[in-house]
């Protein structure tokens, strides 16, 4: 619940214009969820690319491309599963 949430607090950032901030609560999310994934794949790892899409869109919007475009490769990863 608790990543769902950062994750949240990252897009009302986002819708704000606060990408810093969006990016911070994203990562923290990420960072939780990968935990969660390495507990039990199966149920999490749709949210863990949901996240890292999230997180891909915000670098991409502060013009950290290569950032971005490894986070959405993951998710991509991911969602292609």
């Amino acid at each position: 619940m608790l990543a769902l949430a950062l994750n949240t607090v990252s897009l009302r950032h986002a819708e704000l214009g606060q990408m810093g901030a969006a990016v911070a609560a994203a990562e923290e999310s990420v960072g939780i969820v990968r935990d969660l994934v390495r507990a039990n794949a199966l149920v999490f790892e749709l949210d863990l690319a949901a996240v890292l899409a999230d997180l891909s869109g915000y670098l991409w919007r502060l013009g950290r491309r290569a950032q971005s475009f490894q986070h959405n490769t993951e998710a991509e990863e991911v969602f292609g599963r």
